[in-house]
């Protein structure tokens, strides 16, 4: 069986073993809200289908939404395959087991990676769906002039826009309950989250989506003393007060965010890679392209 190029993360849509770090932190259509009960519906609807494009903000949860409709298809059963954007990952994707194939930011594919997607969806994917993910309508205004229009069209069998999470302010707290649970899951740890934390989160912009809102957690997990996350583990570091990478919750872009927490996890586990990578919730090879990409290699 060929590697996927780049980081390819395999996850069980059923069963035990292979889910672990790599599923979300939280269902992405968790909530009370019109929002969420919207998402929960168009995820219902597009998960039947064979091809299925999902379009929203950065860091609004593309990977959770392409677990989402695995979780709701036929293909459950089998793998769930993150692809990136290139010919080589697409062209490798034909020995990898039935299940469904995550395209992400399809919009993003050079002249070469969409003639093989065209490829692929004119010779059909035997037994896996294809989930696209992408950060612009492919057929609307914002549409990339490089991107073929009879192969956005082609994608668009069915369509799920994901909501920005200010439009889903009475979700927040089940989103980071969630979250939290899972994330303290993987430490080994129980936690819950002060209501002064909740109250934090819920007064928070989060520029950088659900994705932040996640990043944040996943710090303040690791920081926490005792049983309870409070408003200060949310912005301070271990020591109670500020620290060069504390993480506020405002002003702060999701990259940065980002870099912090994997820096804080090469530090916590001595800069063993692999155990940071599992902590993280990513493979290894995930983890050292955003450290080359850092100049942190």
């Amino acid at each position: 069986m060929k590697t996927l190029p780049s980081y390819p993360l395999p996850v069980r849509g059923t069963g035990s073993g292979a889910e672990g770090a790599h599923s979300p932190a939280a269902p992405i259509d968790l909530g009370p809200s019109r929002a969420a009960a919207a998402l929960r519906e168009q995820l219902d609807r597009a998960a039947p289908s064979s091809r299925v494009l999902v379009v929203g903000p950065a860091g609004s949860g593309h990977r959770a939404a392409a677990f989402a409709l695995h979780r709701r298809s036929a293909r459950a059963g089998g793998l769930l395959i993150h692809v990136p954007p290139t010919a080589e990952a697409l062209e490798a994707r034909s020995d990898v087991e039935p299940g469904s194939l995550h395209l992400e930011r399809v919009e993003l594919l050079d002249a070469q990676g969409q003639d093989c997607l065209a490829g692929l969806l004119t010779d059909g994917l035997g037994a896996q769906g294809l989930i696209a993910t992408s950060e612009v309508d492919l057929l609307g205004p914002q549409r990339p002039e490089a991107f073929d229009e009879e192969l956005a069209y082609a994608l668009n069998i069915a369509m799920v826009s994901l909501p920005p999470l200010s439009s889903r302010t009475e979700d927040l707290p089940e989103l980071a309950r969630a979250a939290t649970a899972e994330f303290a899951r993987r430490r080994g740890r129980a936690l819950e989250l002060a209501p002064d934390a909740i109250g934090a989160l819920c007064a928070s912009p989060w520029p950088g989506e659900l994705e932040e809102l996640e990043l944040v957690l996943a710090r303040a997990v690791l920081v926490a003393r005792g049983g309870r996350i409070e408003a200060a583990d949310l912005a301070c570091g271990p020591g109670g007060g500020a620290s060069p990478d504390s993480l506020p919750l405002t002003d702060r872009r999701l990259a940065t965010v980002e870099r912090a927490l994997v820096v804080r996890v090469l530090e916590e586990t001595e800069g063993n890679r692999s155990l940071a990578a599992r902590q993280l919730g990513v493979n290894r090879s995930t983890l050292y392209n955003k450290l080359r990409a850092w100049g942190l290699h």
